[in-house]
Order: C-alpha cells, then sequence, then structure tokens
C-alpha cells in the first residue's frame, strides 16, 4: 500500500513540475508577443525588466489557471447534485 501511495506522490510531483514548466513557456511567448505588440525589442530591456515582466505574466497565468479549476469544480459540483 505504502509503494503505490509513493508512486502518487511522485506522480504528482512529475505533474506539477510539467504544468511549472509549460506554463514558464508559454508565458515567455506571451511576453514576447506582447513586447512585440508594443514594438519593443527585447535588447532594449535589461534583464532584470524583463524578468520581472515574465515573473508577472507567471502570476497572472497562475490566478487564471485557478480561477478555471474552481470554475470547472463547481460545474462539476453542480452536475453531481442533478
Amino acid at each position: 500500500m505504502q509503494q503505490t501511495i509513493d508512486r502518487l506522490k511522485n506522480l504528482k510531483d512529475i505533474t506539477q513540475e510539467e504544468v511549472s514548466k509549460v506554463m514558464k513557456e508559454q508565458a515567455y511567448k506571451s511576453v514576447l508577443k506582447e513586447l512585440k505588440e508594443d514594438e519593443i525589442s527585447v535588447e532594449d530591456l535589461s534583464e532584470r525588466e524583463f524578468n520581472q515582466l515574465l515573473n508577472e505574466e507567471i502570476k497572472k497565468q497562475k490566478t487564471f489557471s485557478k480561477g478555471v479549476l474552481v470554475g470547472g469544480s463547481a460545474l462539476l459540483f453542480l452536475e453531481l447534485l442533478g
């Protein structure tokens, strides 16, 4: 039984790492797109400024994904109620 629990914990950790990786990649692409739309070159920003933009985008995406998860859970709950 403990082996099964450990495998599930490991799977959860791997899943969270993968979600985090995908979220960072999407945030990076989103920041580049926004800069391009505003006609700002990445070279015009310092590494610190770019990282700040990237971190803000990651926070936005995490907030959005939590909202989607809560909304989806609420809909599932209502569906189960009948």
